[in-house]
């Protein structure tokens, strides 16, 4: 496994070296996604559990928000987080680990093997886990381990799609931290891999309508509806085309939006697309009330149904 010497929000350094002779437990994510929050409360409830009384583990959650210890600390208890915490601001560790996706999971046993990489945060992250320390601990056979993380009831993906999924989750990050054209990079090596990796077609897309490349951008949400006709995020898109286009595709975009509303009359982003594109009809009243009702429903959460006449 790859060397890591990192400062703990506490104050000490700690090393993978020095560890040698324990389970170690990774996790490589940030306090402000809520899946790292949620992997790092199920590590922290397995670690807990009589039958692991008995296990000699350590676990810790790496981050690399930038931001004094002190403050990084604060946060973390505000949002409850009870696993120590590794400080990674240059993200070398998540480079030596290929961290590509938040959060990622690795279990080291105490020979500093690798006994399991997770990438995510699936519905049976709390069993892996358990089982991945019962295993590092002898308590669980190598073949009872694979056994059980086994999907027999699904069948196996190929790993072109989970590394197009990965690299589309990697390019989503990059285009939130304003490197659009390493995003678009990225997403188009996701494409490159499988073709219909919907998160990366999507995100693909909205780089290229930041851009203004309408054409290239429309190219995409339209092969994610011939995939996934229902997608509203792809919908969402080719309004917005239609929208800056103009002159008669305002009545496509305005009719597109109408028939996502009587589905998702509360979602948010219809509500602002529909405004948009009410604003940009002159039709400013309905705009009005339909950015109120976006407003309101991000600030309360309101939920009651409601359409326009």
């Amino acid at each position: 496994m790859p060397d890591l010497a990192l400062p703990a929000l506490s104050g000490e350094t700690v090393e993978l070296a020095d560890l040698k002779g324990r389970i170690v437990v990774l996790l490589f994510g940030e306090l402000y996604n809520s899946n790292s929050l949620a992997a790092g409360r199920d590590i922290a409830a397995v670690l807990a559990e009589p039958g692991m009384a008995d296990i000699n583990a350590s676990a810790y959650l790496v981050i690399t928000q930038k931001g004094a210890a002190a403050d990084l600390a604060a946060d973390a208890d505000k949002k409850g987080v009870t696993l120590p915490i590794l400080h990674d601001p240059d993200r070398r560790s998540f480079a030596s680990y290929h961290v590509m996706v938040l959060p990622s999971l690795v279990v080291i046993d105490a020979a500093g093997a690798s006994v399991l990489s997770c990438a995510g945060y699936p519905l049976d992250f709390r069993d892996l886990v358990s089982d991945a320390l019962s295993h590092a601990a002898g308590k669980l056979s190598e073949e009872a381990f694979n056994r059980r993380r086994a999907t027999a009831t699904q069948p196996a993906v190929p790993e072109s799609q989970v590394r197009a999924k990965r690299l589309a989750a990697l390019a989503k990050q990059l285009a939130r931290r304003g490197s659009e054209q390493l995003a678009i990079d990225r997403f188009a090596e996701a494409i490159a891999l499988y073709a219909d990796c919907i998160p990366a077609r999507i995100g693909l897309g909205k780089c290229l309508l930041n851009q203004r490349d309408l054409a290239k951008a429309e190219v995409q949400f339209q092969h994610v509806l011939r995939v996934e006709p229902e997608s509203v995020e792809a919908s969402l898109g080719l309004s917005q085309i239609q929208a800056l286009r103009g002159g008669d595709e305002l009545l496509s975009a305005e009719k597109r939006l109408r028939g996502l509303l009587s589905k998702r009359p509360d979602d948010p982003r219809v509500l602002y697309g529909a405004a948009v594109v009410a604003e940009k009809s002159g039709d400013m009243d309905t705009a009005l009330t339909y950015y109120k009702r976006a407003a309101a429903i991000l600030l309360h959460g309101e939920r009651r149904r409601w359409t326009v006449e």
